[in-house]
C-alpha cells in the first residue's frame, strides 16, 4: 500500500507542474500581442506597396489609352464643355464633345458599348454610364471601386437631359494635366449650338469667344486638347494624368469641391488638376482644407503620388517636390521654350 501511494504522488505532482498558471498565461498573451504589434506595420507596408503598384498600373493603362486615342485622332481627348454637361455619343472627342476626357477613353479600354450608350435621347441612357464602377480610375489606397452619393447641395449635370433618378455617380481618383495658367471650373454653354461654336464664357475667367487655345498650357482643357507635336518640352518631361487630392473626410460623401461630379462630366476640377507653383501636390492626410486645394494633384499614399508623363511612363512624385519642377512638368512649353 505504501508503495502504491508513493507511486501516485509523483504522477499527481507531475500533472500539477504541467499546467499553466494564470500569470504564465497572461505573460504568453502579452508576448503574442507585442509580436503582433511589431509585425503590423510591416504587414501594412506590404499592403500599401501592393496598392501603390496597382495604382501605378491603372495610370499606365490610362496613359496607354490616351496615346492610342492620340494615334486615332492626332490629339489627346478634350476636357468637354463644363460640369453641367454629360457626354453624347457620336460627337467625337474634340471641341464638339460635351463630356470629359474619361468618356473619350472608353473605346480604348474595352468599353465601347458603354461609350455608345450615352445617346442623349433619354435620361435612362445615362444610368449605366453614371453608376457602373470604373476600377481603372480608382486608387485602391483611397477607396473601393463603387458609385458614391450625390450631395444635394451641388447641381447634378443638367444637359443634354437632366437624369431624374440618379442618387449616386461613379467618380475617379485621377485627373488630366490642365497646366497652370487657367485654373477654374465651368458650368458650360446653355445649349448645343453655343457649345459647338465655343461662344460662351465661364464665371470669373475670359478665354475669348471662341476660346483661345494658346492661353492654355496643359494637355486637356475646356473644349481643347493638344497633340504631341505641341509639347515642346518633350513627352517624357510633361505630365499627362496623375492622382488628384481629395480631403479624407469626403471620400464617400460627394461634398468635396473637387470630387462631386461624375467621372464622365464635362470640364471641371473633379477631372482636371493644375500644376502652378503655388499649387504643389498635397497629401489627402492634410488636416486642414485650404482655399484652392481642390485644384491640386495629390494622393492617399504616404509620402507622394503617382504621375504619368505623355510618353505613358509613370513616376513617383514626392509631396516635397520643388514647386518649380512641378510647375514645369505641368506645362507643355515652358516660358523659355520655343513656341510650338
Amino acid at each position: 500500500m505504501a508503495e502504491l501511494l508513493a507511486n501516485k504522488v509523483p504522477r499527481s505532482a507531475a500533472r500539477c507542474r504541467a499546467a499553466f498558471s494564470l500569470i504564465e498565461l497572461l505573460a504568453v498573451i502579452a508576448v503574442i500581442g507585442i509580436l503582433a504589434a511589431l509585425l503590423l506595420p510591416a504587414i501594412q507596408q506590404a499592403r500599401e506597396a501592393s496598392r501603390r503598384t496597382a495604382c501605378q498600373n491603372n495610370l499606365r493603362q490610362l496613359s496607354v489609352a490616351m496615346l492610342a486615342h492620340h494615334d486615332n485622332f492626332q490629339q489627346f481627348p478634350s476636357g468637354g464643355w463644363g460640369h453641367y454637361w454629360l457626354p453624347m455619343a457620336g460627337r467625337g472627342s474634340g471641341p464638339r464633345q460635351p463630356g470629359g476626357w474619361a468618356y473619350s477613353l472608353l473605346p480604348f479600354v474595352e468599353q465601347s458599348a458603354l461609350h455608345q450608350s450615352a445617346t442623349g435621347q433619354s435620361p435612362s441612357d445615362y444610368d449605366a454610364l453614371l453608376t457602373a464602377p470604373q476600377c481603372l480610375w480608382n486608387c485602391p489606397t483611397r477607396r473601393r471601386c463603387a458609385a458614391w452619393p450625390i450631395f444635394s447641395k451641388y447641381a447634378h449635370p443638367l444637359r443634354p437631359l437632366a437624369p431624374t433618378d440618379q442618387s449616386s455617380v461613379v467618380r475617379g481618383d485621377y485627373a488630366v494635366n490642365s497646366g497652370a495658367t487657367a485654373r477654374f471650373s465651368c458650368p458650360g454653354p446653355p445649349d448645343l449650338p453655343s457649345g459647338d461654336d465655343g461662344q460662351f464664357s465661364c464665371p470669373e475667367v475670359s478665354l475669348g469667344n471662341p476660346i483661345d487655345k494658346f492661353a492654355l498650357t496643359g494637355v486637356s482643357h475646356l473644349r481643347i486638347a493638344v497633340s504631341l507635336r505641341q509639347i515642346a518640352d518633350g513627352a517624357s518631361n510633361t505630365y499627362l494624368v496623375g492622382e488628384k487630392y481629395v480631403f479624407t473626410a469626403h471620400y464617400e460623401t460627394g461634398e468635396s469641391l473637387g470630387d462631386k461630379e461624375s467621372l464622365f462630366s464635362g470640364y471641371c476640377v473633379d477631372n482636371h488638376r493644375f500644376a502652378a507653383i503655388e499649387l504643389p501636390p498635397l497629401s489627402d492626410a492634410h488636416s486642414e482644407q485650404l482655399t484652392f486645394d481642390q485644384l491640386r494633384f495629390g494622393s492617399a499614399h504616404p509620402g507622394g503620388l503617382n504621375m504619368s508623363r505623355c510618353d505613358a511612363s509613370v513616376r513617383w512624385t514626392d509631396f516635397a517636390v520643388d514647386p518649380e519642377i512641378h510647375f514645369r512638368a505641368g506645362h507643355i512649353a515652358d516660358a523659355d521654350a520655343p513656341a510650338p
